[in-house]
């Protein structure tokens, strides 16, 4: 996708960052909690667990709501990528937040969901993203009535997770930022130094990854760091038509 900064990461440490999201969350919970209470629902509390498919942009895009208490703060997931979804998985990391908070996933256009749903019309752009950001917490907050949630951005995420602490910070009660996107050229430097040396065996790999320049000069580039790096972490279906097809 044009024009959209990505940020190398491995499932490992974002298994470990995400456990450390929970207990940063858990402290941000306590410290506002009088605030908390002064925007609780009048209306008694009531169980979700739905995804929703909100007209967003110009297409429908897929918002998950999960909460045994529709009262519980709102804590909403912006997943890395461009592309990647954290629907599916969410499970694995919210365990021990789904008790404090009503737990909020979206997958971002021409991903999981809502690609399923329907592709974008256009390439996305950084900025359409961050609107799509900003349209989508304000459907959030009117579905379950808070004037305020939690926000949390992985990886690319950040970029769409700090224009709404920058732009919207109205919006928030915190924001937390995991393996934020700081220097993108270096990451992708460093990640296919890397991957190249994982995958010096399969001579595939060996030459789809020499192709590669960086910066990017056309969208092959920056699939074969991605497909390579999916491969590294075990996703076999990254070296199939149908993921090339879906990613290009």
């Amino acid at each position: 996708m044009e024009q959209i900064q990505v940020e190398w990461r491995r499932t490992q440490s974002m298994n470990k960052l995400l456990l450390l999201l929970a207990a940063v969350m858990l402290c941000c919970l306590k410290i506002n909690a009088q605030g908390l209470k002064s925007e609780t629902s009048e209306n008694p509390p009531v169980k979700i667990d739905t995804v929703f498919t909100p007209e967003i942009g110009g297409i429908k895009q897929a918002v998950e709501i999960k909460t045994d208490n529709s009262e519980k703060p709102v804590l909403l997931f912006l997943s890395g990528g461009p592309g990647s979804s954290m629907m599916n998985t969410a499970n694995e990391f919210t365990e021990k937040l789904k008790d404090k908070f009503t737990i909020v996933q979206w997958d971002q256009r021409d991903a999981g969901k809502t690609l399923k749903l329907n592709p974008s019309p256009n390439k996305p752009t950084i900025a359409q993203m961050q609107n799509d950001t900003y349209k989508v917490i304000q459907f959030v907050t009117k579905k379950l009535n808070k004037k305020k949630i939690y926000l949390a951005g992985s990886s690319f995420g950040n970029v769409l997770g700090f224009y709404i602490a920058q732009k919207h910070p109205e919006l928030l009660h915190a924001y937390l930022a995991m393996n934020p996107v700081i220097n993108s050229l270096e990451s992708e430097k460093l990640a296919l130094k890397k991957l190249k040396d994982v995958h010096k065996d399969n001579k595939t790999a060996v030459e789809e990854l020499s192709s590669v320049k960086i910066p990017f000069e056309k969208a092959e580039d920056l699939f074969y760091i991605r497909k390579w790096l999916f491969v590294m972490d075990g996703n076999k279906s990254a070296v199939t038509d149908g993921f090339r097809k879906g990613f290009l």
